[in-house]
């Protein structure tokens, strides 16, 4: 792993010309039972960064979903990211995307065989289309309720871009936020 004081966080850059402002990571948090063989749960981390951002940046701040938020099926989701596009190449602008979220019984649509390592903190969701998806380098990145505006979800894994992904669901995972951000 690469230590945290190699990382940069930058924020309201939306483009890669025109970057925001930077802040080192002071600590990286992963949570302690992510990686246990033949899981992929647990999929969720912490960045501390060194400061505050200024109000000089259009930084906004997410409601984490409560720990028993729902996931509603057929409700509309925002996920953000810098991930590959259509080009096969990462975007040089923060990206959106408007998805669906689907119920666990048509995940294994878009998983296959990985649904049997898919637990209750994690969730599907994809566009109606099939052409709109996160993809690789979207890892990380926030999935956002239309409805509520709450996070519900992180991206995880998918098996092939546009097919739809998995995403950690937030909301069971409040409690380690608050307990780790303190720290």
């Amino acid at each position: 792993m690469i230590p945290a004081d190699e990382y940069e966080v930058v924020g309201g850059a939306l483009n890669y010309v025109i970057l925001g402002e930077e802040k080192r990571v002071e600590n990286i948090t992963i949570h302690e039972n992510y990686g246990i063989p033949w899981s992929l749960s647990n999929d969720v981390a912490l960045m501390i960064i060194e400061a505050p951002f200024s109000g000089d940046v259009l930084v906004g701040r997410v409601t984490l979903a409560p720990k028993k938020f729902p996931w509603p099926s057929g409700d509309r989701g925002i996920v953000f990211g810098w991930g590959r596009t259509e080009t096969r190449r990462s975007s040089s602008y923060l990206r959106f995307v408007n998805i669906t979220l689907i119920p666990k019984e048509e995940c294994v649509n878009i998983v296959g065989n990985y649904i049997s390592k898919m637990d209750d903190n994690m969730e599907c969701a994809g566009s109606e289309d099939g052409m709109q998806d996160s993809c690789s380098g979207d890892s990380g990145g926030p999935l956002l309720h239309i409805k509520t505006g709450l996070m519900i979800g992180i991206v995880s894994f998918g098996m092939r871009c546009g097919l739809g992904g998995v995403y950690t669901k937030v909301g069971p995972f409040g409690e380690w936020i608050l307990e780790h951000s303190k720290e």
